[in-house]
Formats: structure tokens, C-alpha cells, sequence
């Protein structure tokens, strides 16, 4: 099952925009390009809650 054109835009827009704010690597320790659409999506969560403390 291959991934849709918007997913994969999606999932670059997110690695460029976390690799921006310095993450490299999941909580668990996968690389960005590794994960699916919905670590990636938790992983920007994450990383927009800690920029604003």
C-alpha cells in the first residue's frame, strides 16, 4: 500500500519544520524519515510544546 501524494508532502513539510526546531530523532529514538505520518504529526506536538516553555 503505497502512501498518497499529499501524506508524503505532509511528511516532508513536517521533517523540515522539526529538523528547523533541532529534532533529528523521535522520543523513542527513530530517525524522522523513519515514522509514519502520525509519530511525525505527535513529534511536532511535542517539539511546539517544549519550544514555548
Amino acid at each position: 500500500m503505497s502512501e498518497s501524494e499529499s501524506t508524503v508532502l505532509r511528511k516532508k513539510e513536517l521533517i523540515e519544520k522539526l529538523k528547523k526546531l533541532g529534532v533529528h530523532y523521535t522520543s523513542d529514538g527513530r530517525k524522522l524519515e523513519e515514522v509514519s505520518l502520525y509519530t511525525l504529526e505527535w513529534t511536532n506536538i511535542q517539539a511546539l510544546n517544549q519550544a514555548v516553555k
